[in-house]
């Protein structure tokens, strides 16, 4: 799994690889401290999940998620913030965000975020296979 946080504060950045590197020991995590950093690297390094802060310098998370959900669709995408107000929610939910962490951050609930990710990506496996079952692909 390739994993992008986006969270300036350090010591929430170290508490999610924790978890993440506790209990997806293969993951790749790439890590930003503000919203223009974690544009190029979703670029360049494109995630199946990113965990994205709302309030950050440089590009604040909802500007963040609507340019990404603009260029990657299938990305699954996390807002992570101290200030899950009905505005923000309402706003990333409408831009298509995959689910949210408020801080502080529960280890279970992180847990719970990425298996929902797991989940879906498997599902996603099944019906591709089921799609493809049984057909041979001709370029002629």
């Amino acid at each position: 799994m390739n994993v992008l946080i986006v969270e300036d504060d350090e010591q929430g950045r170290r508490f999610l690889c924790g978890v993440i590197e506790h209990h997806w020991p293969d993951a790749r995590i790439v890590q930003a401290v503000d919203g223009k950093t974690a544009l190029k690297l979703f670029a360049q390094h494109p995630p199946q999940v990113t965990l994205l802060d709302i309030e950050m310098p440089k590009l604040n998370g909802l500007d963040v998620l609507e340019i990404m959900r603009a260029f990657r669709r299938d990305s699954f995408i996390v807002m992570v913030s101290g200030n899950s107000s009905m505005e923000n929610v309402k706003t990333a939910t409408d831009i298509g965000v995959d689910g949210f962490l408020v801080k502080p951050f529960e280890e279970r609930k992180v847990i719970d975020a990425l298996q929902r990710y797991t989940r879906r990506h498997e599902q996603q496996a099944k019906k591709v296979a089921v799609v493809g079952q049984g057909k041979s692909l001709s370029l002629d």
